[in-house]
């Protein structure tokens, strides 16, 4: 669920320009009737944030938007905290759109807010996250200025600075840099203040894995997922959806360092979990490349296997079947043997994991 930076205020004072007569009636009656379907599309909206349908927000937000910037002009703080809200379920490859609307926003934020202020370093953060990867020397760019803005600040708590940093870090993450770095030191600074249990530790806990898995430090990465899925495992009246995400990351964590049976304990417990969607999909969690038989590359051969398999309600693939080859059975064997080590999270239906059939195509292609 995306955050809203701070609620609006719904004002029962209008700024509209008044003119005379009869067009001045009419433009005040226009005016309670925009103000009036605002007040019902925002409340819905509010409605279906606090009961989580999260399907309902993308049209909610833009219709939010829309009316609420008429209603308060597309000057209004109002209407930037708006745009900020449908800009955040907006989909990455509108990118464009949300650059837009989030330096729209800034510009009336930096006429309400200090520069250094968290309002307006947290929308720089948004800003920089919403950019592509080609344009990832803007993003360095904003993001080292919100930063610098979080240095400066001495009136930001430290929960805040700590918590803005980590939303930093996540898209240094994401852009291969090294300053990533600072999502392991709010997770140090966090871990001082925080309850063992208290869901913002362990957002920046999984971020800190995040980390450490980029960086190829396998076992640093594991001992903290497995803390968090300790605690995950204390809630007892649903499955937490993270739990799902680290329980996940462990699988293929513990099937790299050549230890399947930790990472089939993590199956079978995926399997076991109440679903935070009580119908869905089976979803790899791990899957290792076929070895490339070594006759085939010798003699240049490429090739493709279609198989069939069953997936159980652990997770686990069973009953494989070749269905369809290109080379009689070239790559047959590598490709069963391949099957064998494939992880998944289990289809659900109606909360319950049943096994499920699924099919898939192996390529075997030479490199250039």
């Amino acid at each position: 669920m995306k955050a809203f930076i701070t609620p609006i205020i719904i004002c029962s004072v209008l700024f509209f320009t008044n003119i005379g007569g009869a067009n001045a009636q009419a433009t005040d009656e226009r005016n309670q009737e925009l103000k009036k379907e605002f007040n019902q599309v925002y409340g819905a909206y509010k409605k279906a944030l606090k009961e989580n349908q999260f399907e309902k927000f993308a049209e909610l937000t833009k219709e939010s938007y829309r009316l609420g910037c008429l209603v308060y002009s597309d000057k209004h703080i109002n209407c930037a905290k708006l745009a900020i809200n449908y800009a955040a379920e907006l989909k990455p490859y509108d990118w464009q759109i949300k650059q837009d609307i989030y330096n729209k926003a800034l510009i009336i934020y930096n006429q309400h807010f200090a520069e250094s202020s968290v309002e307006v370093t947290e929308l720089s953060i948004m800003l920089a996250e919403s950019l592509p990867y080609k344009q990832k020397k803007q993003a360095f760019k904003i993001l080292g200025e919100a930063l610098k803005s979080l240095k400066d600040n001495k009136d930001i708590n430290d929960v805040v600075r700590m918590q803005l940093q980590m939303k930093a870090g996540q898209k240094y993450l994401r852009l291969g840099s090294k300053k990533s770095r600072i999502l392991v030191e709010s997770y140090q600074a966090l871990s001082k203040i925080f309850q063992a249990d208290d869901a913002r530790l362990l957002e920046s806990r999984f971020w800190a894995a995040k980390y450490h898995i980029a960086n190829n430090r396998k076992h640093k990465a594991i001992e903290l997922l497995e803390q968090n899925v300790e605690q995950y495992e204390k809630i007892k009246e649903y499955s937490h959806p993270y739990e799902l995400v680290a329980r996940a990351q462990l699988v293929n964590l513990y099937e790299r360092v050549r230890k399947s049976e930790q990472a089939t304990k993590h199956c079978i417990a995926i399997g076991a979990l109440k679903p935070w969607n009580d119908s869905q999909e089976q979803t790899p969690l791990f899957r290792s490349n076929p070895v490339y038989p070594v006759s085939a590359a010798r003699r240049g051969k490429e090739g493709w296997v279609q198989l069939q398999f069953t997936i159980d309600k652990q997770g686990m693939v069973k009953d494989p079947l070749i269905l369809a080859t290109s080379n009689k059975e070239t790559f047959n064997k590598a490709s069963l043997q391949a099957l064998k080590e494939w992880r998944y999270a289990p289809k659900f239906e109606n909360g319950v994991p049943v096994e499920a059939t699924t099919t898939v195509q192996l390529d075997y292609k030479m490199g250039d």
